[in-house]
């Protein structure tokens, strides 16, 4: 509003034809945008019993919130959801022994249909591998497309070499150079390249052992136990950073580990 009225007074004071003509064609645009309503993104969830209580949910809709600024509310009735998670006869995308777990809508809702495409997305499948290492369990994760595609790690490699010498390096040799020093129990992070599964280990690192004791993600990672405290200094890290961290392990050239061993 006081932009508009700036742009008014301008029109005034501006003396020369062109400037007061430019002045008229920025105020005219301004005009003619659509107004957007300033509403909260958010929508309402019921989910299964027997799902909700292996905490697979409380794990995955934290990093859903936090990355796209979409409020999600856990509802007891079905019938006051915009989304129902269950078992049923839709298109699967948990499943666990003999439950697949599957996505039914309830109430046409953008970001309920925005979180559904969330949920059938390699960052889900990530999450879930994640979950499943913490706790665990077997959750598999279904996408539409069987095949296993390679994993493209897009956060900010910069920023990870710089987080991986601040944090990382006090245990693992982080860089290229072999005359960095880690802890001899500890791989290097080009050994851990050279790893098959390399890109599950990257994207669970933070719940595997021995990780959780002195390291958490925010909106993510549960409370440190202050009856346990850490025996080093303790790192919390966004989920930008754990990203970051991926990328910068991803373009690390593969240490050469030699053939493998061949039992007889």
């Amino acid at each position: 509003m006081f932009d508009l009225f700036y742009l008014l007074l301008l029109i005034f004071w501006v003396e020369d034809l062109l400037k007061k003509i430019l002045v008229i064609l920025i105020l005219v645009s301004l005009i003619s945008q659509p107004v957007i309503a300033n509403t909260e993104r958010s929508f309402k969830i019921w989910v299964d019993v027997k799902l909700s209580q292996t905490g697979l949910l409380d794990f995955l809709l934290p990093r859903f919130s936090l990355k796209n600024n979409t409020k999600v509310e856990i509802v007891s009735k079905r019938t006051d959801s915009d989304l129902a998670l269950g078992v049923s006869n839709s298109e699967p995308i948990f499943a666990m022994n003999f439950d697949k777990y599957g996505v039914l809508t309830i109430n046409e809702n953008h970001s309920a249909v925005f979180f559904i495409e969330w949920m059938r997305s390699g960052v889900v499948e990530t999450a879930v591998a994640a979950f499943n290492a913490l706790n665990g369990t077997t959750f598999l994760h279904i996408s539409r497309d069987v095949q296993r595609v390679e994993i493209v790690f897009e956060g900010n490699a910069t920023l990870g070499a710089k987080l991986a010498k601040q944090h990382c390096g006090r245990c693992h040799k982080v860089g290229q150079s072999e005359s960095e020093f880690g802890i001899g129990s500890t791989p290097s992070f080009r050994a851990l390249r050279a790893l098959k599964d390399w890109d599950e280990r990257m994207m669970s690192f933070y719940v595997r052992n021995p990780h959780p004791a002195f390291m958490r993600v925010e909106g993510i990672s549960e409370e440190f136990d202050e009856e346990r405290p850490a025996t080093i200094s303790p790192i919390e890290l966004s989920i930008e950073d754990t990203e970051a961290l991926q990328s910068y392990v991803s373009g690390l050239e593969p240490a050469n580990l030699g053939e493998e061993v061949v039992y007889q």
